[in-house]
């Protein structure tokens, strides 16, 4: 960076804390004019109540950017200045122009508004949705997803937990086979296209614990060749551990 650079960046920041400064003092005067002239009435004092707390929000905005201002002339001073302060790269000199008193570059200062590490290498972008899903919101897509998956009839859906934030489809829950978790992922990947998906389920072969699948609705759900065979003879079913059948008729004497 030449001096001249310097010079023109100092000037800069020169003229907006010049200008901060003026601000910061007019919204303080505002602040002590509102307070002497409040009513005794509740609903004016309310009024007055929140027009102070919006000028000290704005107090406090100013006085953030004032000692970023600060900061920046100091960085001018020792060198610093022009240099993204967590990545130790160059700020852009576009950026640099619009926001002289910026710490950061691009991709370090959206790394702090997503509360991120500040240098951490940015994310990569998700790819976008195919051209039927493009124009679809988040809980359209889920709908898509889950309607294909029931045509199919392949996966178990009942542990099944799905959501889309943006481009991405988030897989929650448990599935009861690697077999179907499988077929799952081919399906969301290979078959509906759809590239970024998180997968977080569990895999467990047991039955479902849930009020609708109790004892007696597993029982009932047994096939009729798993069910044990009675007998009417007494004697019988005690030696095959099979059920004892009442006969609903007499039986005939054996000769």
């Amino acid at each position: 960076m030449t001096p001249r650079d310097r010079d023109r960046y100092r000037q800069k920041l020169l003229e907006r804390r010049e200008g901060l400064l003026r601000d910061v003092a007019h919204v303080r005067a505002e602040m002590a004019g509102l307070a002497e002239q409040r009513e005794p009435e509740f609903e004016e004092q309310a009024g007055d109540d929140r027009a102070t707390q919006v000028l000290d929000r704005l107090d406090a905005r100013e006085q953030v950017e004032l000692e970023l201002v600060e900061a920046a002339l100091a960085r001018l001073d020792d060198g610093r200045f022009g240099t993204c302060a967590a990545c130790q790269k160059p700020i852009a000199v576009r950026r640099l122009t619009a926001l002289p008193w910026t710490p950061y570059c691009r991709d370090c200062a959206e790394a702090v508004e997503r509360g991120t590490s500040a240098g951490e290498e940015p994310e990569a972008r998700p790819a976008p949705l195919p051209p039927d899903y493009a124009l679809l919101t988040g809980s359209e897509l889920e709908a898509a997803i889950r309607e294909h998956l029931h045509e199919d009839g392949r996966v178990d859906m009942d542990e099944l937990r799905i959501v889309c934030r943006g481009a991405v489809v988030h897989l929650e829950g448990v599935l009861p086979s690697a077999a179907e978790r499988q077929i799952l992922l081919h399906t969301l990947t290979d078959v509906m296209g759809l590239a970024n998906v998180v997968d977080r389920l569990r895999i467990s072969e047991v039955p479902w614990e849930r009020e609708d699948r109790t004892a007696d609705n597993l029982a009932a759900e047994q096939k009729p060749w798993d069910q044990a065979v009675g007998s009417e003879d007494i004697v019988e079913a005690t030696e095959d551990g099979a059920d004892f059948m009442a006969p609903d008729r007499p039986v005939p004497d054996e000769e």
